[in-house]
């Protein structure tokens, strides 16, 4: 009963797979990276940490595995050339390239304003503790205002999901074996993505060489 069901599960994923494209997968990477971005523009304070950890972020690293599984399926339905070319063609892939430059820089802002967010708790309890009295008390934000947000940006790894994904997304890592792959007309390929790459936005990284 187990194995027919094994069976069940890989037939439908295969079938899965034979809907998606590099197109449609790298829509659903576009997605789940705008999303978790916008949910960072979304918190202003410890509540809003909370409320939107638990919406959106406790749910992220399951979107991205699953993303990931059908890129890989997506992968296992091609044969080496076929996906080389699928990539380099597609559309959605050059959109999804210049996402994630914005999408860094975008990153990079939002923690920063919130780590601004963070300090000024820290800093209000400072000035609680030093009012009665307790210099010497390091400032603990455990089960006081601003501890969701703490535990948001430094005690727990709700960014590193995001991080990764625009530093080191599976796709990418995927690219960078192309070369190796020795596919015919590799190269003709290879030159006709980066002319183009290069009309829509001169990246500020060689994401594929």
């Amino acid at each position: 009963m187990n194995q027919a069901k094994a069976l069940v599960l890989v037939s439908f994923l295969g079938v899965v797979g034979c809907t998606d494209s590099i197109n449609s997968i790298t829509r659903e990477y576009r997605n789940a990276n705008n999303e978790a971005i916008d949910t960072l523009m979304m918190i202003t304070d410890d509540r809003s940490a909370e409320r939107y950890k638990a919406r959106v972020y406790t749910r992220l690293v399951f979107r991205y595995k699953d993303i990931d599984a059908r890129l890989e399926i997506v992968r296992n339905n091609r044969t080496k050339k076929e996906f080389v070319v699928e990539v380099f063609q597609s559309d959605g892939f050059h959109l999804y390239l210049s996402e994630l430059q914005v999408n860094r820089q975008r990153l990079s802002l939002e923690t920063t304003r919130l780590r601004g967010v963070l300090a000024q708790y820290m800093k209000e309890e400072r000035d609680r503790l030093d009012a009665a009295g307790e210099f010497d008390t390091p400032v603990n934000l455990s089960e006081k205002p601003g501890e969701h947000l703490h535990k948001f940006l430094v005690l727990e790894s709700n960014l590193n999901q995001i991080r990764d994904q625009l530093a080191t997304p599976k796709l990418l890592e995927m690219t960078s074996n192309f070369a190796d792959w020795k596919i015919e007309g590799y190269q003709e390929l290879l030159n006709k993505f980066q002319e183009r790459r290069k009309a829509l936005q001169p990246p500020d990284l060689v994401l594929i060489n």
